[in-house]
């Protein structure tokens, strides 16, 4: 945590939570990176379960599916923010979204098509 400013500063979002800081608390930066980072510990765990490699999470589907679209918009939305002002880190944050959602979307799409086969396999 400790080294949060420079990263803050090498994602130009420094400003941002500094007046954050300054409104709200020191702590506030710290808390808000906390949070970001429990949401993609939470996007991991779907991910393996979907993968089976961890136990079948509840509301799976949903998760998955909401989870690749989240991916997916804010790939769309860093495409649309490339247009008037491009950099590299950007693109680098819109490659991995991009992939990240697709990979959540394939993914969900092989699982429960599966699923829907099988299911219908042990109703016949």
């Amino acid at each position: 945590m400790a080294c949060l400013d420079r990263v803050f500063e090498i994602y130009g979002i420094a400003n941002i939570m500094n007046r954050f800081a300054e409104t709200y608390g020191n702590n506030i930066p710290y808390i808000l990176t906390l949070i970001i980072a429990f949401c993609f510990f939470v996007c991991g765990i779907y991910g393996l379960s979907g993968c089976g490699i961890i136990r079948r999470l509840p509301l799976l589907k949903l998760g998955t599916f909401t989870i690749a679209a989240v991916f997916l918009l804010r790939t769309a939305w860093g495409i649309a923010s490339m247009i008037n002002d491009f950099s590299r880190l950007e693109l680098s944050s819109v490659s991995v979204s991009a992939c990240l959602g697709l990979l959540y979307l394939l993914g969900s799409i092989k699982l429960f098509s599966k699923n829907i086969h099988t299911k219908k396999r042990l109703y016949l």
